[in-house]
């Protein structure tokens, strides 16, 4: 970590500049792909204009099934292309949007330096680790509620082990 102010400061700077790089890809990236989906409607409302047009011109059941059966075959090639465009899109979106993210996010870790192996697994006691559990807790139900019910004797005598064990 930063140990006195001129680095922190440096931090500081370094860190916004990473996020006003990331939101002006953000920006580039969401324009491209708007510009994509604006062509995508254009050619896809001209295709449709035309597809009515070639409809009304037919002179019999059998071309209007032929037409319209180009047009679905026609309209579902270019969505499933658009699609995957916008897919791919989308993604070079968001690797190029978090690659200054993540350059800070591992100067920042550099600049941890490595955890030891007892911060990182904390203060962990056993009796932490079994919980709250006192003497009355794991007696568990009374003798008249166990009597109504053998299953609690059986949950009580498991509770009572596991109290012993964690002390």
């Amino acid at each position: 970590m930063p140990n006195n102010f001129d680095e922190f400061q440096k931090l500081g700077k370094e860190q916004l500049e990473a996020a006003s790089t990331a939101a002006a890809s953000l920006a580039k990236g969401f324009q491209t792909i708007a510009a994509e989906t604006t062509d995508y409607s254009k050619k896809s409302l001209e295709a449709n204009s035309a597809y009515v047009e070639k409809l009304l011109g037919a002179k019999s059941l059998d071309d209007a099934i032929q037409t319209h059966s180009e047009y679905a075959k026609s309209a579902y090639e270019g969505f499933i292309t658009q699609a995957t465009k916008i897919g791919e899109l989308y993604t070079n979106l968001a690797k190029e949007a978090f690659k200054p993210v993540e350059s800070m996010i591992a100067k920042v870790q550099a600049a941890a330096g490595p955890m030891t192996a007892q911060a990182a697994a904390g203060p962990m006691t056993a009796q932490a680790a079994a919980g709250p559990m006192t003497a009355q807790a794991a007696a568990g139900p009374t003798k008249a509620q166990t009597a109504a019910d053998p299953t609690k004797a059986q949950a009580a005598a498991v509770r009572t082990e596991a109290y012993a064990a964690a002390k």
